[in-house]
């Protein structure tokens, strides 16, 4: 079962979408995998369970689900590979210090960049041990 690791940078770039409008885009998806990647996108971006909850794969819906609710103990109960786990500490947690367990340099690369469009909290920039990422995270709140 492949889990979907969000990377969020379209959806967060712009975080307009209405639910029902979610709806009808990731419903046109063909491929089931899309469609899920679609509504964990937006339910992530949205910080919005119900749409979560539209995802067929279990796995999937777990990690988005988990993610929203900022509930950290939700990432040792995916099947996934240990850097999509620490992805999910980082992002459900709010601690980008996550990514830096991350052995895959593209996909901690990825981790940094998504928790910095996630992000809402001004304070969570300082837990960075990455100072680049730490001040692109920073230049958001100015």
């Amino acid at each position: 079962m492949r889990l979907i690791v969000p990377v969020l940078l379209l959806v967060m770039a712009c975080g307009c979408l209405e639910s029902a409008r979610v709806l009808d885009v990731c419903e046109g998806k063909g491929d089931p995998f899309l469609r899920d990647a679609c509504y964990m996108e937006y339910g992530v971006m949205a910080n919005d369970s119900s749409l979560c909850a539209s995802i067929k794969s279990a796995n999937s819906k777990l990690f988005c689900n988990t993610i929203v609710s900022g509930d950290v103990s939700g990432c040792e109960k995916i099947n996934a590979t240990v850097d999509s786990r620490h992805a999910c500490y980082a992002y459900a947690g709010r601690n980008p210090a996550e990514c830096d367990k991350i052995k895959v340099n593209e996909t901690r690369v990825n981790c940094y960049k998504t928790f910095i469009l996630m992000n809402t909290d001004a304070g969570n920039c300082q837990k960075f041990t990455d100072e680049t990422y730490k001040n692109l995270c920073e230049k958001k709140f100015t």
